[in-house]
């Protein structure tokens, strides 16, 4: 008889006991990687203007920037882009890898290079992979933000630029850029 009654208590109890065994459970972590200053970077490999495929992220020897803009060939685009073009020769003397990305193919990003004789690789992002990683997709539209991004030689973003002067663009890089590597 005792028997009986514990075998009748049995799924009563579990009912008592199981919603508070979800509290003892971890709570479920945000398994995407987020492109904030201090996290690792995610490495991705995407064609540049050329049609040549680069490698960007995970360790190196140099500091990468990476000016996501929204289109190319509109006029703050173009503007920010020959900003970081003439500053081109000093980023190189800091030991940095400057890379435009845009949601543009890489016919697009090929003449916006040409008519505006940029002296570092654009990167073609079509499918919007690369502007995921990083978190600066623009909401319901097949662009990226005018964000920049600056990692370091381990692969740790160490800045996240989301306002861009696109005048001034490459002196305010080159600015943050000396100041982080004077850290």
């Amino acid at each position: 008889m005792a028997y009986d009654h514990a075998m009748k208590l049995i799924p009563s109890l579990l009912l008592a006991v199981l919603p508070c065994a979800a509290f003892l459970q971890e709570p479920a972590q945000d398994t995407k990687p987020r492109a904030v200053v201090g996290a690792p970077a995610q490495a991705f490999r995407v064609n540049d203007h050329l049609g040549q495929l680069v490698a960007v992220g995970g360790e190196s020897q140099r500091w990468s920037v990476l000016a996501f803009y929204p289109k190319a060939s509109t006029p703050g685009c173009t503007k920010e882009m020959c900003s970081l073009r003439d500053s081109s020769a000093e980023f190189d003397a800091l030991g940095v890898d400057v890379y435009g990305v845009s949601r543009d193919s890489v016919e697009e990003v090929a003449k916006f290079a040409k008519d505006q004789s940029l002296s570092f690789r654009l990167l073609s992002d079509p499918d919007g992979s690369v502007t995921d990683k990083f978190e600066v997709g623009m909401d319901g539209r097949p662009v990226a933000k005018r964000v920049t991004i600056v990692i370091d030689p381990k692969g740790v973003i160490r800045a996240r630029d989301e306002g861009v002067k696109v005048d001034a663009h490459g002196k305010d890089m080159l600015d943050m850029l000396k100041r982080l590597q004077a850290e």
